[in-house]
């Protein structure tokens, strides 16, 4: 196997801790997913400022017209960059 490659395992392995909060879910996922760790404090950055974004409303409350409400803020109020929005997204 390819040094750089990274061992492949199934989402279906991956049963997050109920106990733990929502944002240390998240990055029991990310961490079983083997994310670089300064990507793992950039999407957990992009998650918390999508909830505050949303009145701190939980995440299982929203979906795709919250995400796309975000992404049309960003470009178009913020001037984000599609490289960021794709990051967001």
């Amino acid at each position: 196997m390819h040094s750089r490659q990274r061992l492949q395992r199934p989402l279906e392995g991956l049963v997050p801790n109920p106990k733990l909060r929502f944002m240390d879910q998240c990055r029991e996922a990310m961490r079983f997913h083997r994310l670089a760790l300064r990507s793992e404090e950039a999407y957990l950055q992009w998650i918390k400022r999508f909830i505050f974004f949303h009145g701190k409303r939980h995440p299982k409350e929203m979906g795709e017209a919250e995400v796309t409400s975000l992404l049309t803020h960003l470009a178009a109020e913020r001037n984000v960059s599609a490289s960021t929005q794709n990051q967001v997204a």
